[in-house]
């Protein structure tokens, strides 16, 4: 890239410009909460569906693994969408 930044470096997030086109990369994470906390302990997790099991709707739980663009569905999300 023409340029980078690492201000998302504590989640696991690097980005990069090159021209007009932005990329944001995110390492797996996973969370688990506390009884009675709303605040989740995140940390760097080990795969695609697990990470996926942390959004907030099916359809933001739906990703495409690189480089054969397979859709990866684990929680029905393109039915529900």
């Amino acid at each position: 890239g023409h340029t980078h930044w690492d201000m998302g470096k504590e989640f696991g997030t690097i980005g990069a410009r090159r021209g007009d086109v932005v990329v944001e990369v995110t390492t797996y994470r996973t969370e688990a909460y506390e009884v009675g906390s709303r605040k989740p302990a995140v940390a760097y997790g080990s795969t695609l569906e697990g990470d996926l099991s942390r959004r907030d709707f099916t359809v933001n739980a739906m990703a495409l693994r690189l480089p054969d663009l397979a859709l990866v569905d684990p929680h029905g999300g393109l039915q529900d969408l």
